[in-house]
C-alpha cells in the first residue's frame, strides 16, 4: 500500500484534464492499432483497455466527476463533454445488443460432451472458489449414481447463475450512476431492457420500477427451478436446445415442440447456449406481469435490510410459473430443503476478467 502521508506536488486543473483526455484517447486507439493499453488506476476504477459494462460505467462516473471541477475552461469542458458522449454511446451500444436474437442449432443427445474435470468442485465448501467456467452445453452427467448426477448438475449451474446475477448487479450500478448524472439515454435503454414503457411512466415512477425490477434472483430459487424444469439436466429440451427453465414460445421455429402439446403453435423455447437460457429466465422473472408480487416482496425484503434475500421467502410468489400452482410451490420448497440449496445463497464468483 502506498503511504498517503507523503507530500505530493499539486497539479492544475488544466494539466489533470489534459492528462485524462490523453489517457482516454489511448484506451480507444491502442486496441485498434493492436497495441496493449497501459494500466491506468484512479480512486474510482481501473478501466484502461477494458470494454465491459462495469468498466464503462466507472469511466463515465469518473469523467462526470472531472466535468464538475471548478474553473475549467470552455475548451476543457467541450473536450470532457465529447469524451462523456463517446463513452455513454459505447455503453448504450453494449447494453442495447440483443441477447435473445441468436439462432440455435439442435444438438444430438447422443453426442453430449464429457463432464469437465475443472467443474468437479465442492459447491458447499466455501474454502473452494466457484470456478469461472461457463460451459455452453449440458455435458453427459453420471447415469448410474443419481446423487452424483445432481451434484454435477449443481456444479454446472452455479457458475452460470452467479455470472448472470453479477450482470444484473452491474446493471444496478449503471442505473445508479445514470440517476445521479441525469443520463436519460442510459435510463431509456434499461427501461426497454426491463419491459418498462416510457410513455406510461413518469421519471420518478420509472426510477422506482427499475429499482424493483433490476435485482438478482436468489441462487437457490434458480437452482431449484432449473432442476425441476430440466429434470436435473436430463430433459431432451436441455440436451437439444439448451432449455433449462421450460419457457414457452409461440413460434415452433424458435423452440422444440413437445410430443404432446395442447396448442399446435406451442414449443419449448430453445437457446444457443446455457447462459442464454439463464439470462432469459431471470429477465422473465424480473419483467413479466405474472411475477409482479414476487418482485414486490423481494423489494420489501431488501428495504427491510435483508441483503441476501432468502429464496424460501419468495418461492410462494412463483405459483403462476406452472399450471399446478400451489403444488409447484411445494415442489420448489422441498427441492430447496432436501438438497440444501439454501446453503448456496451466499456463494459468489471470484473476481476475474471479462467472460
Amino acid at each position: 500500500m502506498v503511504d498517503t502521508q507523503t507530500d505530493s506536488p499539486t497539479i492544475s486543473n488544466k494539466t489533470l484534464v489534459l492528462a485524462m483526455l490523453l489517457a482516454g484517447a489511448c484506451s480507444y486507439l491502442l486496441p485498434i492499432l493492436s497495441v496493449s493499453s497501459p494500466r491506468m488506476t484512479s480512486l474510482h476504477a481501473d478501466f484502461a483497455g477494458r470494454s465491459d459494462i462495469s468498466a464503462l460505467n466507472d469511466k463515465i462516473e469518473w469523467l462526470t466527476q472531472k466535468r464538475a471541477i471548478d474553473n475549467l475552461t470552455s475548451t476543457e469542458k467541450t473536450a470532457l463533454d465529447k469524451e462523456l458522449e463517446t463513452a455513454t454511446n459505447f455503453l448504450i451500444d453494449q447494453l442495447d445488443t440483443p441477447q435473445q436474437a441468436l439462432p440455435f442449432q439442435r444438438s444430438s443427445p447422443q453426442t453430449l460432451p464429457p463432464f469437465p474435470a475443472e467443474l468437479d468442485y465442492d459447491v458447499f465448501d466455501k474454502s473452494q472458489s466457484v470456478p469461472r467456467l461457463f460451459i455452453s452445453r449440458m455435458p453427459a452427467l453420471d447415469k448410474e449414481d443419481a446423487q452424483r448426477r445432481k451434484q454435477q448438475f449443481i456444479q454446472i449451474m452455479l457458475p452460470l447463475i452467479l455470472k448472470v446475477n453479477d450482470e444484473i448487479s452491474t446493471h444496478k450500478q449503471v442505473i445508479m450512476t445514470a440517476l445521479k448524472s441525469g443520463n436519460e439515454d442510459v435510463l431509456d435503454v434499461f427501461a426497454r431492457k426491463y419491459g418498462l414503457s416510457k410513455l406510461q411512466q413518469s421519471r420518478e415512477q420509472r426510477r422506482l420500477s427499475l429499482q424493483i425490477r433490476v435485482q438478482p434472483i436468489p441462487v437457490e430459487i434458480a437452482l431449484a427451478q432449473a432442476a425441476v424444469e430440466s429434470g436435473w439436466g436430463q430433459s431432451r429440451f436441455t440436451h437439444e436446445g439448451n432449455a433449462l427453465f421450460g419457457q414457452w414460445v409461440w413460434d415452433v421455429s424458435k423452440g422444440i415442440k413437445p410430443a404432446q402439446a395442447s396448442n399446435s403453435r406451442a414449443a419449448v423455447r430453445a437457446f444457443p447456449d446455457l447462459i442464454s437460457s439463464v439470462r432469459s429466465y431471470m429477465t422473465n422473472l424480473n419483467t413479466h406481469h405474472a411475477y409482479e408480487a414476487f418482485r414486490k416482496r423481494r423489494s420489501e425484503l431488501h428495504l427491510s435490510g435483508d441483503i441476501d434475500v432468502s429464496g424460501l421467502q419468495l418461492v410462494p410468489f412463483l405459483y403462476r410459473y406452472a399450471e399446478t400452482g400451489s403444488e409447484y410451490v411445494e415442489t420448489l420448497t422441498q427441492m430447496i430443503k432436501q438438497n440444501e440449496l439454501h446453503k448456496l445463497a451466499s456463494r459468489k464468483l471470484p473476481s476475474g476478467g471479462v467472460s
